[in-house]
């Protein structure tokens, strides 16, 4: 099953911890990552008092179910010290899944698509990259999408590529 993620960093070595989460992802089993973005550097968007953040977008290409995926992610996230104790807070790393297939799912800890990418450039803009024709569900073009927006403060980190 085709996935988008979108991973990012604000806390300490924010390129390191993006790695760090890609070799992580490459030897889940069942997985490959097909295409990666460039590293965005971006402000923060809701709690503002905080460090920028490192984000890259991936196109993965996997046999676990939506929330198995979760899981794993979480067990990732976990392993590179990540705190859940502030909401939008400062964070080692962060793995959300964007879209997965065509599922739409509403749960507690899992909805898909995740129901604030159409608003996230630090999402659109490195999806676009390794994907301009791609579709958010009842959203629509990324492109299109992106364009309806202010850019946010996502800046293209061009000596840093994964």
């Amino acid at each position: 099953m085709k996935a988008i993620l979108s991973i990012g960093s604000n806390l300490g070595d924010k390129g390191g911890y993006l790695q760090f989460a890609l070799d992580k992802i490459t030897n889940l089993p069942n997985t490959q990552i097909i295409k990666a973005s460039s590293i965005y550097e971006t402000a923060p968007q809701v709690n503002l008092d905080q460090p920028t953040f490192f984000n890259v977008v991936l196109e993965i290409e996997t046999g676990f179910e939506a929330r198995e995926l979760l899981f794993q992610f979480r067990a990732i996230e976990a392993l590179a010290n990540r705190e859940r104790s502030i909401k939008n807070g400062p964070r080692t790393l962060d793995i959300d899944i964007i879209s997965y297939e065509d599922l739409s799912i509403q749960e507690e800890n899992l909805t898909l698509p995740h129901p604030r990418a159409h608003k996230r450039q630090f999402v659109l803009i490195p999806w676009m990259e390794i994907d301009p024709e791609a579709q958010l569900g009842e959203h629509g073009l990324i492109a299109n999408l992106s364009n309806g927006l202010d850019d946010q403060g996502v800046v293209k980190v061009s000596e840093l590529r994964l």
